[in-house]
């Protein structure tokens, strides 16, 4: 629940901004972050106001990045790394599941809050 301060007859929020350095925000955070401003400006403002956005990004972001992971291995466990000492075709078979897995959550990133 928000607190007001009354300046001169007008109620002010009293807003306490969470410390930005205990959530760190990567790439799916931003994301997050921007899309939920984009499309979602009211939920986004009411997290804001009630100083909780930034923490629940960075938890849909962890949350994310799990799902990501777990995907990945399971990705990963399906389509064996190729038995080659070329780095190049590993490195590409890597990335191609790392893509795949990032496709299967993106529905997600964009989902409100």
């Amino acid at each position: 629940m928000l607190e007001y301060q009354n300046i001169n007859g007008i109620r002010i929020p009293l807003v306490n901004l969470p410390d930005t350095k205990n959530y760190p925000l990567g790439e799916i955070g931003r994301t997050i972050l921007k899309n939920m401003e984009k499309n979602h400006s009211s939920r986004y403002w009411d997290l804001e106001m009630e100083g909780t956005l930034i923490e629940k990004v960075y938890q849909r972001q962890e949350e994310l990045k799990e799902k990501e992971h777990r995907i990945l291995e399971q990705l990963e466990n399906e389509n064996p790394r190729p038995n080659t000492e070329n780095m190049m075709k590993i490195v590409r078979h890597l990335n191609s599941l790392h893509l795949m897995a990032r496709e299967m959550i993106t529905e997600e990133i964009y989902e409100p809050i």
